[in-house]
Order: structure tokens, then sequence, then C-alpha cells
């Protein structure tokens, strides 16, 4: 890597990390997901096997990038067919 390049990078990475941290926005996230991680968490029951949660890891992800590769590619229709659906609906209100 470039000696100039590095020295630029990291000059860049300094300004972006100071700017981020002078805007308060960490701050605010901090501050949001605190109390979800410490309030909001019960006490878990119950064990899973490791190689179960594996296995049901192995089936559900192809399943999900099926289903959101689907809908992705027939958003166009499906998008139709609510307003079609909201169409007719609307006619037989209105009549």
């Amino acid at each position: 890597m470039d000696v100039n390049a590095k020295i630029i990078g990291e000059y860049w990475l300094r300004v972006y990390w100071e700017d981020l941290m002078n805007s308060g926005s960490v701050l605010r996230a901090f501050m949001v997901c605190f109390p979800g991680f410490v309030l909001i968490t019960s006490p878990a029951y119950a064990y899973a096997d490791p190689n179960t949660v594996g296995l049901l890891s192995q089936v559900l992800t192809p399943l999900l990038i099926i289903v959101g590769a689907s809908v992705t590619f027939l958003r166009q229709r499906i998008a139709s067919l609510f307003s079609l659906m909201t169409r007719r609906f609307r006619r037989r209100v209105d009549a």
C-alpha cells in the first residue's frame, strides 16, 4: 500500500470518527439500545443443543432467502394484486 494513501486514509478515518463522536449520534444510539439490552431481557429456561440450532439455521436460511427472492422478483405483481383488492373493496363500500 502506498504510504500517502495510508496517511490520507488514516486522516479521513480520524476526521470521520471525530465528527461521529461530536455529533452525539453514538451517545443517542447507546441511550436507546442500552435499556433494551438491560431492562427487556428475560431469563432463558431452556437449553438448545448446538446441533439442533445448526440444523434449524441450515433449513430456515435457504427458506428465508427463497421467500425474499420471490417477493423481490414478484413485487410488481404483488403490488398490483393489492391495488386490485383495494379497488374492489372500495367499489363495494361506495355502492
